[in-house]
């Protein structure tokens, strides 16, 4: 078991203990260990690109542009979920990559919001409309602080909101 998926099953199980019916992680990166995890409780994980990739569907995006850190857009745990739903993943270039990981990293995580990483962000956005995306998936709990809905004409799926709102239906059942 990876070190990451160590660190979650110890607390997913405490979690599990105090009787909880479901587990929501609140981390996009995380989730690509979300199946070493799944093995190791019993209580259902709530799998952020899954619920992303019902949001997708019901807004019949046959095809998403998927932002967040570097590893997040260069790991196969959001393709392949989507792939499920019959929706295709784009990411962005090398260069717009390592600018979303730089913005995130160096900037939105220590809570500085500059207008030019803005501008990068709808840029990189509008590079994916332009070669098919129809919804933009905002794979970083982080980018809706930056961009939100008013600040382009692209359909942003914001993957805390979706989350928050599976485990907010899930925990009302």
């Amino acid at each position: 078991m990876s070190f990451f998926a160590e660190i979650l099953t110890a607390a997913a199980r405490k979690v599990e203990l105090a009787g909880a019916d479901f587990l929501p992680v609140a981390c996009n990166a995380l989730h690509k260990v979300a199946a070493e995890l799944q093995a190791q409780i019993a209580i259902p994980l709530v799998h952020i690109a899954d619920v992303a990739a019902v949001e997708a569907s019901r807004a019949h995006a046959l095809s998403v542009g998927l932002l967040g850190s570097r590893f997040v857009m260069e790991q196969d745990f959001y393709r392949e979920r989507f792939a499920l739903r019959g929706i295709r993943v784009a990411i962005p270039g090398l260069a717009g990559r390592i600018d979303l990981d730089r913005i995130i990293y160096e900037e939105l995580s220590r809570g500085e919001f500059l207008e030019a990483s803005k501008h990068r962000v709808l840029e990189t956005i509008d590079e994916l409309v332009r070669s098919g995306s129809q919804a933009i998936v905002l794979g970083c709990t982080e980018l809706p602080l930056l961009v939100n809905p008013q600040d382009t004409d692209a359909r942003l799926l914001d993957t805390m909101a979706i989350h928050v709102q599976a485990a907010v239906s899930g925990a009302l059942e």
